[in-house]
């Protein structure tokens, strides 16, 4: 969607009459301009024999509209359901001035000695600006030698013709990558120096855990630096969303966290350097909204951010997923944490401050009279565990081993009889 004088105009997608058999996407596009009051001025629909596709991504620029897409493949050689990339550009009226699909071609294999192609699957999430006038769409994509989907670009010239198509794979990753239609983008940055995108990760050996990605790559479509969101150990679902450009250069991203035995209400605001090293971390609490999933967020030159997504309500029917759009000001009050004065056995961890990534050393000693399972747990300051690690023997020093991603602030180092807190500590981690 994108302004239009005092309205607004969209991109959407109408079903054709018969959907082939696995395949949702043999529609066509249309364009729709919606005045002041919400009425419709016009409606211009590409015909189908043109290009099949579901639009995804709406852009204006110099006097066009150019809408991105999933294509079917059809006219590509490709079978019906073979989704891939696709591109049309029409003027301010809606006139059609072209239209263009591309297939994946990257997969082949040899059988029985023939080259093959495999139908390789591809899906579009964002479109943006690129370079000397051109456009860039981005998204996931099947790439040989990955089993999982991997980030890719294709760079175009102005009037869609391929430049440079190339799948992005951050160093050391190893893992599937996909870039939501929805609350994931691309930006193009104002420098002209490349682009900044964010994903979702996914390990194959780690297959309840999903990480973010914030990845910033340059206009050769080489990765510049990379940004891992790590979910804690007891919420192992992060959603990471979109990224935005501030005026000082600074980066902007949002994202929630989930999949805990109890119901989360937070989003964290992340802030990135231009070179993407973290210059703050920001937690914002609802008491309205149960494990928010964002679809869409802005934030606003005065500090705050409008968030829009769906959460989750119980009922006696089972849960229920209203949507929800909320603007959020202040940050969640910090909570701070004070020693707990204790005796023999006590904490006293040390080195003091501490910073993330270190061997925190804490002498111990095993509470007396209990015979259950010992373990050191580290709690942030709102009481959410960290890690927790088992303890063996009678006592000694544990070297409690800090994450490499660890935020600075204020934690508690407790030591456990089974559950029970048997004593406690402040434990300071600056920043590296």
């Amino acid at each position: 969607m994108r302004p239009w004088g005092t309205g607004v105009v969209f991109a959407g997608g109408l079903p054709p009459a018969t959907i082939l058999p696995g395949n949702g996407i043999n529609g066509s596009t249309y364009l729709q301009w919606l005045n002041s009051r919400g009425d419709t001025v016009r409606t211009v629909r590409i015909p189908r024999d043109t290009l099949e596709s579901v639009p995804v991504r709406l852009l204006a620029r110099r006097g066009y509209y150019y809408v991105a897409g999933i294509s079917d493949g059809a006219g590509t050689g490709q079978t019906k359901d073979a989704p891939h990339y696709s591109l049309l550009c029409t003027d301010t009226t809606g006139a059609l001035q072209w239209a263009r699909s591309y297939p994946n071609n990257q997969w082949t294999f040899t059988g029985g000695g023939v080259p093959q192609l495999i139908q390789a699957y591809s899906y579009t999430s964002h479109l943006c600006e690129a370079p000397r006038n051109g456009l860039l769409i981005s998204g996931s994509t099947q790439v040989q030698g990955y089993g999982d989907l991997q980030f890719q670009v294709i760079e175009t010239d102005s009037v869609g013709r391929v430049r440079r198509v190339q799948a992005i794979t951050p160093q050391g990753t190893g893992a599937g990558i996909s870039q939501g239609r929805l609350w994931n983008n691309t930006i193009l940055l104002r420098d002209g120096s490349g682009y900044v995108m964010t994903a979702s990760l996914k390990y194959s050996n780690e297959p309840t855990r999903n990480y973010g990605l914030v990845m910033k790559f340059d206009t050769a479509l080489q990765v510049v630096w990379q940004y891992r969101l790590d979910p804690p150990a007891n919420e192992p679902q992060l959603y990471s969303c979109k990224v935005y450009e501030q005026p000082d250069g600074t980066l902007l991203t949002l994202y929630t966290t989930g999949g805990g035995r109890t119901s989360s209400n937070r989003l964290q605001l992340l802030r990135l350097s231009a070179q993407g090293q973290r210059r703050g971390l920001r937690t914002y609490c609802t008491q309205t909204i149960t494990d928010p999933r964002p679809y869409d967020w802005q934030p606003l030159p005065d500090s705050s951010f409008v968030v829009a997504g769906r959460s989750v309500q119980a009922s006696p029917q089972g849960n229920t997923f209203p949507a929800f759009v909320a603007r959020f000001y202040t940050p969640c009050p910090t909570v701070q944490a004070t020693a707990v004065p204790v005796g023999r056995g006590g904490l006293a961890p040390y080195p003091q401050p501490a910073t993330a990534g270190q061997a925190v050393q804490v002498p111990w000693q095993r509470p007396a009279g209990r015979s259950t399972q010992v373990a050191l747990r580290l709690l942030d300051a709102l009481g959410r565990e960290v890690l927790r690690q088992p303890l063996a023997g009678a006592g000694g020093t544990a070297a409690l081993a800090l994450p490499a991603r660890l935020s600075a602030g204020l934690y508690v180092v407790q030591l456990l009889a089974g559950e029970v807190p048997a004593a406690s500590s402040r434990l300071l981690v600056q920043a590296p």
